[in-house]
Order: structure tokens, then C-alpha cells, then sequence
């Protein structure tokens, strides 16, 4: 593995924001419930880590890492993760932050979720 075309700076940065964070191809965009929210809004902490997840592919395609259609994967997901139906992924936001709440509420009062 080399360092990346661009000494992987993108995943330095990424990790400084978010916590260390390993990302892997077959779930470069698929770990959203361990994004911390960093920016305090959790739909733009997510779009902000998933930018830095294409940054990641480019980087590695760029450097030989990764092959181009490996790369087109990655932007296929972003771009039907993020550019379609904006009432899915506004009620995709609304479930994940009342599971949250609710996981939350349930550590508060010691209520055990099996």
C-alpha cells in the first residue's frame, strides 16, 4: 500500500474531526451511526464525512491503491445516497434521531433495549 497521491491528508483531517475512524470499500459510506456529530447538526456531520470518504477513493485511485471503477463505486453510492428523493433522506434524518433519542432515554432511566 503507498501513502496515497495525496499522502492521504484527507483521512489525517477526517480522523482530526471525527475520530479515528476505519474505513473500508465495501463501507466507505455505511457507517453512519458511529459519525460524531461534529459540526452539531447530524445531517451535515454525515455529508461532510462522506465527502471526505470520495476525497479517500480519489486519493487511493489516483495513487494506484484503488482501481477507477472502485472509485465510480464510491461516487455511485454518495450521489444516490445524497442527490435523490429529499423526503427519504429527510425521514431518514427524523428515524435516526428519535432511535437515538430513544436509546438515550432508555441509558438515562437504566431501561435495558433487547
Amino acid at each position: 500500500m503507498s501513502r496515497g497521491h495525496w499522502d492521504y491528508k484527507d483521512e489525517s483531517l477526517r480522523d482530526e474531526i471525527f475520530g479515528y475512524s476505519d474505513i473500508s470499500r465495501e463501507k466507505i459510506l455505511g457507517a453512519e451511526d458511529k459519525i460524531f456529530n461534529a459540526f452539531k447538526d447530524k445531517e451535515i456531520s454525515e455529508l461532510i464525512h462522506d465527502v471526505f470518504a470520495i476525497m479517500y477513493a480519489r486519493d487511493s485511485e489516483l495513487c494506484g491503491d484503488w482501481s477507477h471503477s472502485s472509485y465510480l463505486e464510491v461516487i455511485t453510492q454518495f450521489k444516490n445516497k445524497w442527490f435523490t428523493n429529499d423526503d427519504e433522506r429527510t425521514k431518514y434524518f427524523i428515524d435516526k434521531a428519535v432511535s437515538e433519542l430513544k436509546e438515550d432515554l432508555y441509558k438515562t432511566y437504566g431501561i435495558h433495549n433487547d
